[in-house]
């Protein structure tokens, strides 16, 4: 295993600190009240990195919100979740396993752009031509580059944080991370409150960064858990998730080399993690590091939104079409990749969904009584928070 990997420090002095007190990904109760007390870091910043210490999260219960009066019903396939209350149907979120409705959605919620969230979403207006769906306006413009979506008409478009009423049903957006304009529903039907994470994270993805914790009155949280193992990968930190991947990197030889990748969202991931050791002095054999034509158009919107923030998006990142040059990487969708074996490199290492500790972090935060979990399970997780008294459910499959 490749040691002494060059890796640029975060600009953030919390973050530093924090890093530094990290042992393995985690950081210790003990370490993390120092953190908060000692060093006046907010525990929004700190709670996330705590993964192994579930006593330290016992003395972090908060009060509950008021319990449901409503009845929500609440089934859900694999990343789609649908809410029936009050007589309003809402569809969050339909992939391709989810089942079309039988009837006409009041709203149809699309949290972010990836495949598993919307490839249901062509068949569902098929049906419902005069649904309206709700995104976020960058979700929108992916969709379209990609092909997916391109029904203005039936169509809302809303920024962070922004609120709104709909068919009678009170909306408001909250910044998810995980990807670029990927977003949380707040839904609110007759002054009773859920909140609908889709996919999420603390830490940056991609450089975008990570999700706002809301400052709301919520009876419901509808928990995407994805990946989050006790003790496994992802952590909240970047640099040791990204170092799995680095390590994958500088042990590949070779003097080009090409990366296909599952998702968008995993090549922006995948860049961000080439680009900071390669600011920090690393992989200085190799001059550029390029996307493939495919994901020319994403990246130019990573580029637009990013720029400004920590310096890994610059203007004008090169495209590349077809095998590797000389001293050159090329990160790609896996639709796309030439046949190149001797230069491609396959990683199951780009982690770009929440950690334990980031799902502790929100549900600690929100502090609804009620948590449904979906698109993933945690056995540890699940049973953190019913001792901390959350009621603990899943949605139906109905």
């Amino acid at each position: 295993m490749t040691k002494n990997i060059p890796y640029l420090s975060p600009k953030s002095e919390d973050l530093r600190l924090i890093a530094e007190a990290l042992k393995d990904g985690n950081l210790s109760g003990s370490d993390a009240n120092l953190l908060i007390q000692k060093e006046s870091i907010p525990w929004q910043k700190v709670a996330p990195h705590v993964v192994e210490d579930k006593g330290w999260w016992l003395d972090q219960i908060r009060p509950k919100r008021k319990p449901a009066s409503l009845n929500w019903k609440i089934a859900g396939w694999n990343s789609t979740i649908s809410i029936e209350v009050a007589g309003y149907h809402i569809l969050i979120d339909p992939g391709p396993s989810a089942p079309v409705p039988e009837t006409c959605p009041d709203l149809i919620l699309i949290t972010h752009a990836h495949y598993d969230h919307v490839g249901g979403l062509d068949a569902a207006i098929k049906k419902y031509p005069d649904c309206l769906v709700v995104m976020s306006n960058i979700t929108a413009e992916f969709m379209k580059m990609r092909g997916v979506y391109n029904y203005a008409q039936s169509s809302k478009l809303m920024r962070l944080n922004e609120a709104g009423e709909l068919r009678g049903i009170k909306l408001r957006t909250h910044r998810a991370g995980h990807l670029l304009g990927a977003v949380m529903f707040e839904i609110e039907i007759q002054g009773e409150t859920v909140l609908v994470t889709g996919d999420f994270a603390a830490r940056k993805i991609g450089d975008c960064p990570g999700f706002d914790f809301p400052n709301i009155d919520s009876s419901i949280l509808i928990l995407a858990t994805d990946e989050a193992g006790l003790g496994s990968f992802p952590f909240a930190d970047l640099r040791f998730n990204h170092m799995k991947f680095l390590e994958e990197l500088y042990d590949f030889g070779g003097d080009r080399i090409y990366i296909p990748l599952q998702s968008f969202g995993q090549a922006q991931e995948a860049y961000t993690a080439i680009a900071l050791s390669q600011r920090a002095g690393g992989l200085s054999e190799f001059e550029e590091v390029y996307f493939d034509e495919s994901l020319e158009n994403v990246t130019r919107v990573y580029e637009r939104e990013l720029a400004n923030q920590d310096g890994i998006w610059l203007e004008n990142t090169p495209i590349w079409r077809g095998i590797p040059p000389k001293n050159g990487i090329v990160i790609a969708s896996e639709k796309s990749a030439p046949d190149a074996a001797e230069y491609t490199l396959k990683t199951s290492n780009i982690f770009t969904h929440s950690s334990w500790g980031e799902c502790m972090a929100l549900a600690s935060w929100v502090s609804c009584p009620q948590i449904y979990t979906y698109h993933g399970s945690s056995s540890s997780l699940i049973s953190t928070l019913g001792k901390m008294g959350f009621t603990m459910s899943f949605p139906n499959k109905e």
